[in-house]
């Protein structure tokens, strides 16, 4: 993973419910929810779901 990825969190089931923007060293942009403030935090933790990442180009040329 580079900074600049996406990194996406959700489950088969469920579909992706979150993302965030990985800046390095472990860590994304992160605004957990609607109306909180943007922070820095770690991209995984014990229990996430973390579903995966990708590059926003790719992203893009895929839709």
């Amino acid at each position: 993973m580079v900074p600049g990825d996406l990194v996406l969190y959700g489950t088969p089931g469920e579909g992706i419910h979150r993302g965030g923007l990985y800046i390095g060293e472990g860590q994304m942009i992160n605004a957990p929810n609607f109306g909180q403030k943007i922070k820095i935090a770690p991209y995984r933790r014990q229990g996430d779901d973390y579903a995966g990442a990708t590059r926003a180009a790719q992203a893009a040329a895929r839709a």
